[in-house]
């Protein structure tokens, strides 16, 4: 069988795995948003130091600005994305340790294979029969 706090070290492992990834994906996403504006600023000085049209100019600057709106408007969206999937990353975790408490019918913190047949049996009977999702309901 597996005990509670093995069942616990496997989670907080999986959910900060799970974590890093949510992370990283976000440091990428900043770290192309930070890029593009960037190159935008890098364009507009070339304009600026090889005195290009005025309306070339304005329309860099325009760019720019734009572009600066947009990456506000998009980090915003990205880190309610985040947030959004800690959450869910929260709530799994929340629900995995219900079954766990549900599954150990006899309370002692150890699933055992008898425990765990009956998991499996309440599992077969939610996938044939949605409605009644209860633990041993």
């Amino acid at each position: 069988g597996i005990s509670k706090d093995e069942m616990l070290k496997l989670v907080r492992k999986r959910s900060q795995e799970r974590k890093d990834i949510i992370e990283q994906k976000f440091a990428d996403y900043v770290t192309a948003e930070q890029e593009e504006l960037q190159r935008l600023q890098m364009e507009l000085e070339k304009y600026k130091t090889q005195k290009v049209s005025t309306q070339k100019l304005q329309g860099a600057q325009r760019n720019l600005a734009v572009a600066f709106d947009t990456a506000n408007a998009n980090m915003k969206s990205a880190e309610l994305f985040k947030a959004q999937q800690l959450q869910q990353l929260r709530e799994a975790q929340s629900k995995l340790l219900g079954l766990f408490e549900a599954a150990d019918v006899n309370g002692d913190g150890v699933i055992s294979n008898t425990e765990f047949l009956l998991a499996e049996i309440w599992w077969l009977r939610c996938t044939m029969n949605p409605h009644r999702d209860h633990l041993f309901s």
